[in-house]
């Protein structure tokens, strides 16, 4: 069960131990991108975030997955990025134009080696396969970052300014890097439920988003379920006002 997060919408994840400085990294969900709602202002939208003040990385944000939507020089884009602590030069890495089309499911995975600031350490898959070409690859500065002090968001930004106001269904995440085939297997089998099977010991959070049904608007403080062993608690929010997170019937995978 998709959820759009039109709006300043975001299920939000309080700081806890366990979703902090999590090295390795890896992150997978399916997406249908969209250039509706408050995207268009932003261009970017978030997919995952965590950033917050009194940590130590420079330029804000920690951990970012985000897709860009808008017509431009990087329009359909992915990108993965991590704070560090030295300067402004974060570690980087974003596929070519064109990636991710709107409209279309497609599935998205990032890894990251533990604790690297090389760009080339940081792999993104779309659909299964390793994406070939980026159009940014840019190599941290310093250390990465610790980001014990921020919450984690789903679908939009610390500020609520990125809403993704496409569609994301079945995100998790793991403290590993996925290999090649356990990527291929989260995209293949196109049924829910399938990051339970991957590396269950290193499975850090789950959010399948099966609590809405076709059409139905989220409640602020709804709680979504968290189906990882660490059961974390993610919360329904719209930020600034506005619009809440919306649930839309399921369109491209089975239940097991």
């Amino acid at each position: 069960m998709p959820y759009s997060f039109t709006g300043s919408g975001a299920i939000v994840i309080s700081s806890n131990q366990t979703v902090n400085n999590v090295w390795p990294f890896s992150v997978s969900c399916w997406l249908m991108a969209s250039t509706r709602g408050s995207a268009e202002s932003s261009a970017i939208a978030g997919i995952l975030f965590k950033a917050g003040s009194g940590n130590t990385f420079v330029g804000v944000v920690a951990m970012n997955l985000f897709v860009n939507v808008i017509t431009g020089s990087n329009f359909g884009t992915i990108r993965y990025a991590y704070g560090t602590t030295a300067g402004a030069t974060v570690l980087a890495r974003e596929t070519t134009r064109g990636t991710i089309e709107t409209g279309r499911w497609t599935h998205v995975c990032a890894t990251h080696l533990s604790g690297s600031i090389t760009a080339t350490d940081v792999k993104i898959y779309i659909n299964g396969t390793e994406n070939a070409v980026y159009g940014v690859s840019q190599n941290g500065v310093g250390k990465l970052g610790r980001d014990d002090l921020c919450n984690l968001y789903i679908g939009n930004v610390n500020s609520f300014v990125r809403a993704n106001s496409g569609w994301i269904e079945e995100i998790a995440w793991w403290n590993a890097v996925l290999t090649q085939d356990e990527v291929t297997l989260l995209n293949s089998s196109r049924t829910k439920h399938i990051p339970l099977m991957i590396q269950p010991s290193n499975l850090i959070g789950y959010f399948s988003m099966n609590e809405f049904p076709d059409n139905r608007q989220g409640v602020l403080g709804d709680s979504i379920v968290d189906m990882s062993p660490n059961r974390f608690v993610g919360l329904l929010t719209n930020g600034l006002g506005g619009a809440m997170p919306i649930g839309l019937a399921e369109q491209v995978l089975s239940y097991p």
